[in-house]
């Protein structure tokens, strides 16, 4: 409860004006691939990411990777998700 709402106030009198709840701004989720010299690529969706979007940003990052760094497209590169909780 509010402390507004808690407030005694004199017989006839109004209680305080509230103020109308605004909406907040929509969120955004951040996915960013980085290497040991630092970020690679970024990418900004307010959607959820699913497997074919996860697929399309990692294309996308290699694609990057061969433009910012194609000394590493010579060799074996592994991107890959954290890896999942055991039980």
């Amino acid at each position: 409860m509010k402390q507004q709402s808690k407030q005694w106030l004199p017989k006839g009198s109004r209680p305080p004006k509230k103020d109308k709840v605004v909406l907040s701004a929509k969120k955004i989720m951040t996915t960013v691939f980085f290497d040991n010299q630092g970020v690679v690529y970024t990418t900004y969706t307010s959607n959820t990411i699913n497997s074919a979007a996860y697929i399309e940003s990692v294309k996308e990052c290699n694609h990057k990777l061969a433009r910012k760094r194609p000394f590493i497209m010579t060799t074996l590169v592994c991107i890959s998700p954290m890896p999942r909780p055991t039980s």
